[in-house]
């Protein structure tokens, strides 16, 4: 043998050995993901950011299992394949699970209803300002708002289309606001940790609405508040909705894959971008950051609202896309007997 051919195959050996080693690594450490959300579900800071980039962060294992094939490691490639239906399990229902809108949300009262975080500090608060106008929604569930924000709103005309309203303004990212074109009823502001959570009622039909501004600590740097914070934001959401129809919208600083935003809809809200087969849809970080986009903003509705369409704005100057939603109440099956 030549030493050409000796040297051409011992660089080969280390490739494979090489892409093995590599290929192990990638599915060892998804795998630990797997075992840690089954077994302790967003119970660490990294456990939660993990989680929230699920649909991204298994995508190295879809290139390992032919890889792996073509090498003739079927250990490795059982293993991968193992992983990539555990992923697609995860994400594909969420993306692409549309649910039927029902005959009775035709004709029935209806609402649009934008949610979008304004960012405290962003440079051209006027352009969206503007947007906000452009989609002419009924209800406004902002988070962000400072005291500036609301003298831009007013400075704009976004109030003026808007006779109603309760807001919480603060000078950090913890302000809320919600502005109704429909009579608000019930306006509170309930203490969940370091920020407050706004919360207010509107008649449709006849019947009241709770609508709920969620926004907890993003859990980056604040960890500790926002472990705080999300139980009692999902019990205030529960009970409201063991009253009565429920609009909960804002950034959850949660995806689908977190538990946040899992618990609430295991108990029996819904996701607009889900319902209509929208889960692949994105809101930040919106350009702003060189990370993989996902999305934090929802709009969750009780078992009696339907969702008649969803869709993202732009959201010039911030890191987070509006979420624009199209709702529809459904008639009260208790009052129908």
């Amino acid at each position: 043998m030549t030493e050409a051919a000796r040297g051409s195959g011992t660089a080969g050996r280390l490739i494979r050995t090489s892409g093995v080693v590599g290929g192990w690594s990638i599915v060892t450490g998804l795998a630990a993901v797997v075992v840690a959300r089954l077994v302790a579900f967003d119970e660490t800071q990294v456990l939660v950011w993990l989680n929230a980039f699920t649909v991204w962060l298994f995508l190295p294992v879809y290139a390992v299992a032919p890889l792996a094939a073509s090498m003739r490691r079927p250990v490795l490639t059982v293993a991968a394949l193992c992983l990539v239906v555990i992923h697609l399990s995860w994400v594909v229902p969420p993306m692409f699970g549309a649910e039927a809108v029902p005959a009775a949300a035709h004709g029935a009262p209806r609402v649009r209803v934008l949610t979008a975080n304004l960012s405290f500090d962003n440079p051209t608060p006027d352009l969206l300002a503007r947007e906000l106008l452009e989609h002419d929604a009924d209800v406004l569930v902002l988070q962000e708002v400072t005291p500036q924000w609301v003298e831009v709103l007013e400075r704009t005309g976004v109030l003026e289309r808007y006779s109603h309203g309760v807001v919480v303004p603060r000078e950090d990212a913890g302000g809320q606001a919600i502005y109704s074109r429909l009579r608000l009823e019930e306006e509170r502001a309930t203490d969940v940790g370091v920020w407050p959570q706004l919360q207010a009622t509107i008649v449709m039909g006849g019947r009241r609405v709770t609508l709920v501004d969620v926004h907890p600590v993003q859990p980056l740097t604040g960890y500790r508040h926002y472990r705080a914070q999300v139980p009692e934001l999902h019990r205030m959401l529960t009970s409201a909705a063991v009253a009565g129809p429920v609009i909960a919208a804002g950034d959850f600083n949660a995806t689908v894959h977190n538990r946040f935003v899992a618990d609430l809809l295991d108990a029996s809200f819904r996701c607009a971008h889900v319902a209509r087969g929208r889960g692949w849809a994105t809101t930040w970080p919106n350009g702003e950051k060189l990370v993989p986009p996902i999305a934090l903003d929802h709009v969750l509705v009780s078992s009696d609202i339907a969702v008649l369409d969803v869709r993202e704005g732009d959201g010039a100057g911030s890191d987070h896309r509006p979420v624009i939603a199209d709702l529809a109440l459904l008639p009260n099956r208790a009052e129908d007997r």
